[in-house]
């Protein structure tokens, strides 16, 4: 049935389309030509108006469209409509099932495989290329520890025994020994240990304190194995020495030697860890003085003081000064050296970045257009293997593939997905509807983050109707 609503709702755009002298016609033998014939409204009387315009008599074409036949009681119109949707219907949900459920998985295979082998490749030689900045432990940086350190620090250099064999704790009652009673060093204490995680401090307990069931591997671990350790020595000499300053003066329950024995092992292991801490602190007090910003370089990594680097920073210093000073023959240490030479350090970087990924970018592309190339060949081998009628078709197949990716360019890689389903659809399925379905939905999730996937897709659905419909009149312009 023509509703009313319907009728007034379409009379605003044929005001505008008439104004500017455009004229549709439905094409012939058409869905929509039926529907507009079953409608009667080219015998409906246009009545003119007094400024030369026309107007329709809207009563008129509602009856005439929906009269009905006085013998079947059927109204042509709704008969023309009906099968009209009937066929529409029928035809778009076989388009959006074979879009979503054939076109989606082949696209979604080729792009996670290529993805899989794209992350095989070897990564670029600029990734992993960065600065890491190196801090002393805080409770050594505020000053109140020093003192003691240099109290107990006057040790000759002796290696104590792993002997001690003490009961397990938790990290709870750990940091308990652990604590020194003033609430500047503890707070800062903390905040060290809640750094490196509670295992740091578990682990250091079992290996140094506890030793009850220590492996092969780890019975030829000594003290200076923990305290000398490059990358968390000072951390473990700091943690031994907190240990071991408080159980000398309060032993813990389940100790299992002599108290004499006890006490003298542990004022060694604070001794001993005192003296690196003492070590520590001499470093701590050069860096400064001398301003020594890189404390090691590799070809990737530069690492930096960070009391240095910090007002290294402040002052106008610049990350990519660091990178320039990996690629220099004898790479600086002291801030004075790396500023004096900046201006040629960092354009040293630009010039090795930008020849660097503009290889890469080459590379890359080329490599990724042949993994497409391999990938969707192994895709339509397996489905060949298995259907005739992909079989048959293969070359004819594989030919438009290499025709689509030969028109790609650089920035189509943005989009692996987007450009999967481009490749895909173009070639295994040129003459269907998938790729302006699938790609529509696309669109439409894009521009609407927040739509649900069914909704995008019933969108989708609208605009290819609109689409269909859209093909079945002629414009004309008067």
């Amino acid at each position: 049935m023509l509703t009313r609503e319907a009728l007034q709702s379409a009379l605003p755009l044929a005001t505008v389309l008439d104004a500017r002298g455009v004229f549709l016609t439905p094409v012939e033998n058409t869905p929509l030509q039926a529907l507009v014939h079953a409608t009667r409204s080219d015998i409906v009387p246009v009545v003119p108006t007094d400024g030369g315009r026309w107007s329709l008599d809207i009563e008129n074409i509602l009856y005439m469209a929906n009269c009905k036949d006085r013998v079947t009681g059927n109204c042509d119109h709704d008969l023309a409509l009906d099968n009209v949707v009937a066929v529409a219907a029928d035809a778009v949900r076989g388009h959006i099932q074979f879009a979503r459920n054939v076109a989606a998985a082949a696209v979604t295979d080729l792009a996670d495989k290529t993805c899989d082998a794209l992350r095989a490749l070897t990564p670029s030689s600029l990734l992993g290329v960065e600065v890491k900045v190196f801090a002393y432990p805080s409770p050594l940086q505020g000053g109140q520890l020093e003192a003691s350190v240099q109290r107990f620090a006057d040790d000759v250099p002796n290696e104590p025994r792993l002997s001690a064999r003490l009961p397990a704790r938790t990290y709870a009652e750990l940091l308990e020994i652990i604590g020194t009673g003033s609430g500047a060093l503890d707070k800062d204490t903390q905040a060290w240990l809640a750094g490196k995680g509670e295992s740091f401090l578990t682990s250091l307990w079992e290996e140094v304190f506890t030793q009850k069931q220590a492996s092969l591997t780890d019975a030829a671990k000594s003290f200076f194995t923990f305290t000398e350790d490059r990358e968390c020595g000072i951390d473990n000499a700091l943690a031994i020495f907190l240990l071991a300053r408080k159980l000398v003066e309060a032993p813990i329950d389940g100790v299992e030697m002599p108290l004499p024995a006890f006490e003298n092992l542990m004022a060694e292991f604070r001794g001993q860890a005192g003296l690196r801490l003492k070590r520590a602190y001499a470093e701590m007090d050069e860096i400064n003085k001398l301003g020594i910003l890189v404390r090691s370089t590799t070809q990737r990594v530069t690492v930096v003081n960070e009391s240095v680097y910090r007002a290294w920073i402040d002052a106008g210093g610049d990350n990519e000064v660091l990178f320039g000073n990996m690629l220099d023959a004898t790479p600086q240490t002291l801030v004075a050296n790396i500023d004096a030479k900046a201006p040629a350090l960092k354009a040293a970087w630009t010039r090795h970045a930008t020849l660097t990924a503009t290889v890469e970018n080459n590379r890359r592309f080329s490599r990724t257009k042949a993994i497409l190339e391999s990938t969707f060949r192994a895709q339509m081998a397996e489905l060949a293997a298995d259907d005739e009628v992909v079989r048959g078709n293969a070359d004819l197949t594989l030919s438009r593939f290499r025709d689509e990716l030969d028109a790609i360019y650089e920035k189509d890689l943005e989009d692996l997905h987007g450009l999967c389903l481009r490749l895909v659809c173009r070639s295994r399925f040129p003459h269907t509807s998938a790729e302006e379905i699938l790609t529509g939905i696309a669109r439409i999730e894009c521009e609407n983050p927040k739509i649900d996937v069914r909704e995008a897709a019933a969108v989708a659905v609208i605009e290819y109707i609109s689409k269909w419909v859209a093909t079945q009149f002629k414009v004309t312009v008067r």
